[in-house]
C-alpha cells in the first residue's frame, strides 16, 4: 500500500498560507510566529510520511511492528511538537496565539483528505 502524501502537503500549505496572509495584513508583527507554525505544520507532516513510509515497509514481514511503529512515531512527533511550540514561546519570544493558530488551520488539511473516504485507511 502505497501512501500518497502530496494532496495532504498541497492541503496543509493552502491552509498555513491563508493562516499566514491573514496574519501578514491584519497583523504584521505576529508573521514570524505564524510562520513558525507553518514550519512546524510541515515539519510534522514530513515526519509522519516518514514513519509511514517505514511503517509500510516493515508491514510486509512484521505487521505487529509496523503498527509500533506507527504508535511510537504518534508519541516521538507529540512530544517533539511540545517542545518546539515551548521553544518558539519561551526561547525565542514569538507570540504564540499566531503560532498555534496557524498550526491548527494546517490540521483542517487533515478533513480535506478525507473528503469521499469510507475509512481512515482508504
Amino acid at each position: 500500500m502505497q501512501v500518497n502524501v502530496k494532496p495532504l502537503v498541497a492541503w496543509k500549505l493552502f491552509f498555513g498560507g491563508l493562516a499566514l496572509v491573514a496574519f501578514g495584513v491584519f497583523s504584521p508583527m505576529n508573521v514570524p510566529a505564524s510562520a513558525y507554525g507553518l514550519m512546524l505544520g510541515l515539519i510534522n507532516v514530513g515526519l509522519l510520511a516518514l514513519t509511514v513510509r517505514m511503517a509500510d515497509a516493515r508491514a510486509i514481514t512484521e505487521p505487529q511492528q509496523s503498527m509500533w511503529i506507527l504508535y511510537a512515531s504518534a508519541a516521538v512527533r507529540f512530544v517533539l511538537l511540545g517542545v518546539l511550540f515551548v521553544v518558539g514561546i519561551s526561547g525565542m519570544g514569538l507570540d504564540p496565539m499566531p503560532m498555534v493558530l496557524t498550526f491548527v488551520a494546517m490540521q483542517l488539511a487533515q478533513v480535506m483528505t478525507l473528503r469521499g473516504k469510507k475509512r481512515l485507511t482508504d
